[in-house]
């Protein structure tokens, strides 16, 4: 009887861990919905939510990659999955979105550059798949989540941006400019922190965090374009680190 109720333990055990598996998906799935919404409302001239929804899609892919990790879940087909979903979310939605907040027209060097960021994506989505280690604190170029919503949150806050002195990042050219300098950023090998070596170990740091926090939604609030802001500081951060070490190497090599 007893060897009779372990072995039904386990066997719920093993099915409760199947249903649970089930989850990562979802989220990834739900990345590749908001894509397309994303899609379908810059078709429609809402800016605004097609810019929202890549928000969300990078919200969902960084639920998805994280349950699997904490659950043990983490698999091949879960990894190919999540890139599929985010060439749609983070490849093909920005550029629609740019596309057609520009009205840019089906001729020239303006599709060739946002055809360049597609390309770009995808490479940097392909390599990371195949080299990029899960534990690494820092990713080998610009991920694609990051580069998609420096696009979306420059759209999202237009209408601010374009009161600021940041007003000429709206210009048409300019934006294309933006796009490229973005591609060559993905398919580069300069360093961008994952944040997975993040340790909330003391109270002062989480007491920081949440202060941050307020005071980065009262920002949102007064319409400052605050996540905005941040992506420039992440990626000009990423840059300087860059350079500062690689001048460091040269100098060491030189002297």
């Amino acid at each position: 009887m007893t060897i009779m109720l372990k072995a039904l333990g386990e066997l719920g055990k093993k099915r409760y861990r199947k249903s649970l598996s089930i989850v990562p998906y979802i989220f990834t799935f739900l990345n590749a919905f908001f894509g397309f919404l994303s899609v379908a409302f810059a078709l429609h001239d809402d800016i605004a939510m097609a810019a929202l929804c890549i928000g969300f899609a990078a919200l969902m892919d960084c639920c998805d990659g994280r349950i699997a990790r904490r659950f043990g879940m983490t698999s091949s087909l879960g990894a190919e999955l999540d890139s599929l979903c985010d060439a749609i979310s983070f490849c093909f939605a920005p550029i629609i979105l740019l596309f057609c907040f520009h009205a840019y027209p089906m001729q020239g060097m303006q599709i060739i550059i946002l055809s360049l960021y597609l390309c770009a994506g995808l490479f940097r989505l392909a390599r990371f798949n195949c080299s990029q280690s899960s534990a690494s604190p820092f990713f080998s170029g610009l991920p694609t989540p990051a580069a998609a919503f420096v696009v979306a949150s420059l759209l999202f806050y237009h209408e601010r941006i374009a009161q600021s002195s940041l007003r000429f990042m709206l210009n048409p050219t300019n934006s294309l400019v933006l796009v490229f300098f973005l591609a060559i950023l993905m398919v580069s090998s300069i360093p961008f922190s994952s944040f997975k070596k993040v340790r909330f170990k003391s109270r002062i740091k989480i007491v920081g965090i949440l202060i941050g926090l307020i005071a980065s939604a009262i920002a949102q609030w007064v319409g400052f374009p605050v996540l905005f802001i941040l992506l420039l500081v992440y990626v000009i951060n990423g840059l300087l680190n860059w350079l500062y070490y690689e001048t460091k190497r040269f100098l060491k090599k030189k002297f």
